[in-house]
């Protein structure tokens, strides 16, 4: 398949604008609480296309991230903002290093931060502050 240089290098331009378009999309929607889990998988093949030369390809999967981060289910699903989530996490990881220096035992409330840590890496906030919140009621002063 022989096409001119001028055809290929229009169609990696437009795909690099897309994919460039995709990304910013993706990262608005994770930064106002969504799970962007399975937009990532399509960062991914996108990207894989695009360093393949399939820049067709690459174009369809940032069209699909667009797509999906513009749908109302995405919307809907929402969830609390980045930064409400990483300062629970925080106030949760304050309430276990107090409890520990006073000699209590918080391997569970430390279990529960690292998973807490995890969903809020890969964009899943709702699980992180839900794992925050229960390592803050292990902390609590009724907790035994």
């Amino acid at each position: 398949m022989a096409l001119g240089p001028s055809t290929t290098g229009s169609e990696r331009a437009a795909a690099l604008s897309r994919m460039v378009a995709a990304l910013e999309a993706a990262k608005k929607a994770r930064d106002s609480g969504h799970n962007v889990q399975q937009v990532r998988g399509m960062l991914k093949a996108a990207r894989s296309a695009f360093e393949a030369g399939d820049y067709t390809t690459a174009a369809r999967f940032a069209d699909q991230v667009l797509d999906t981060c513009g749908d109302q289910s995405v919307r809907a699903a929402g969830g609390p903002p980045r930064a409400v989530v990483l300062e629970r996490i925080s106030e949760a990881l304050r309430a276990t290093k107090k409890r520990k220096r006073r000699g209590f035992n918080v391997e569970q409330s430390q279990q529960l931060l690292r998973q807490a840590r995890v969903a809020f890496e890969s964009g899943d906030y709702r699980t992180a502050m839900d794992l925050a919140d229960q390592a803050l009621q292990l902390c609590s002063p009724d907790a035994r």
